[in-house]
């Protein structure tokens, strides 16, 4: 009899041992209730956007450079990304070939974004406030990302120009700048040649945007 009860004890001990050492998780409700988040002015995404494109195309210029290396005719600069980026280094020197039309490549990343990435919530809470009424149906996000792919390729095209000429073989080229490009396109061609192929632009964007 009393071993059965020192058992039973010993059984309930364990018991609340291990109950005790359970690891119990909050449920994600109450961890979102209790998370304090900043709010955030609805045009810091637009600066946000801009940064980010610019970080982001320093890693990609060579890749950039080197498919409008291979794109000219002739083929004077190889089949693929590892063959022109190989005879423009050789050609140019290292941070040259690899980095020829930055800064201008900057610029156009930032000013189209700055408008397809940045604009985008704050046109989508304006055709519909999620506060109120839920989240936006899907035609409703296609229609944001149309319309601020649109924008974002007109205000970049001029940028997208210029970083093309810059981006051939220097020794094709007669611009050695952004500031300089700009001046002498718009001084020997006019400043409609900055819009060149807009519309061909706009469509491009207007399909990438609407789908992402």
């Amino acid at each position: 009899m009393g071993r059965s009860r020192d058992r039973g004890a010993e059984a309930m001990t364990r018991a609340s041992a291990s109950a005790s050492s359970t690891l119990v998780l909050p449920r994600r409700d109450a961890v979102e209730r209790n998370t304090k988040k900043l709010p955030l002015p609805g045009w810091v995404s637009l600066p946000n956007s801009a940064v980010a494109s610019c970080l982001a195309v320093t890693v990609t210029n060579p890749m950039d450079r080197a498919k409008t290396l291979t794109q000219l005719p002739g083929g004077a600069y190889g089949r693929n990304v590892v063959e022109a980026l190989r005879a423009v280094c050789r050609e140019e020197g290292l941070m040259p070939g690899l980095y020829r039309g930055l800064p201008v490549a900057m610029v156009r990343e930032a000013s189209k974004n700055m408008f397809r990435i940045g604009l985008y919530t704050p046109i989508l809470k304006a055709m519909q406030d999620d506060t109120k009424l839920g989240p936006a149906p899907t035609w409703m996000r296609f229609l944001a990302g149309t319309v601020t792919g649109a924008l974002g390729a007109v205000a970049s095209n001029p940028f997208d120009l210029v970083k093309t000429r810059l981006q051939v073989p220097a020794s094709m080229s007669e611009y050695v700048g952004m500031r300089q490009a700009m001046a002498s396109i718009a001084e020997k061609e006019g400043v409609r040649t900055f819009y060149r192929g807009v519309g061909a632009s706009v469509t491009r964007d207007m399909l990438g945007s609407s789908v992402n």
